[in-house]
């Protein structure tokens, strides 16, 4: 963990077989959100709005840059690549989200995943600029069995019982 936010990095497995997990802290560091009626939000369209923080953006490039894992999950407190709901999610800012994808871009020969929660349902998106799938689950006590859930990245269906899901 680094001082100034909860984000941290751990490497499980065998040398060949490792999955290092990187997990951000979305929260900390946040510019504020846009709110609109209702406690929905809009994007925050200010260009120096952020969500990671230049510290921990140069912590995850480091991490991501200086990684020999087989498999990478960059685990988010909230949702990256869906963009059809009202709630907390990074195209929220839209600049930290192309910064994001950027970032990924760079790396993409590094076996990446995201992981992510915060919905009250269960997803599985392939994000089509950059190619990586993310995995949403959430409600493992609480879930949101009304939820209608309609994104063109979804792959599948929405998962929207109380339980841990994973594809």
């Amino acid at each position: 963990m680094e001082e100034g936010g909860v984000y941290t990095v751990q490497t499980f497995g065998p040398v060949g077989q490792t999955i290092k997990v990187i997990m951000l802290d979305t929260s900390y560091f946040r510019s504020n959100l846009e709110v609109v009626d209702g406690g929905n939000y809009r994007p925050n369209l200010n260009q120096t709005a952020t969500i990671l923080g230049d510290v921990q953006w140069e912590w995850l490039d480091n991490e991501l840059r200086d990684n020999p894992a087989t498999i990478t999950l960059i685990v988010s407190s909230i949702q990256v690549f869906h963009e059809n709901h009202p709630g907390e999610k990074w195209s929220n800012f839209p600049s930290e989200l192309k910064k994001f994808r950027k970032l990924m871009d760079s790396y993409k020969n590094k076996n990446l995943f995201v992981i992510s929660g915060d919905r009250h349902y269960g997803t599985l998106f392939k994000d089509d600029e950059s190619g990586i799938f993310e995995f949403t689950s959430s409600g493992v006590n609480v879930a949101n069995e009304t939820a209608s859930v309609s994104d063109a990245k979804i792959i599948g269906r929405c998962r929207c019982r109380a339980k841990f899901w994973v594809a």
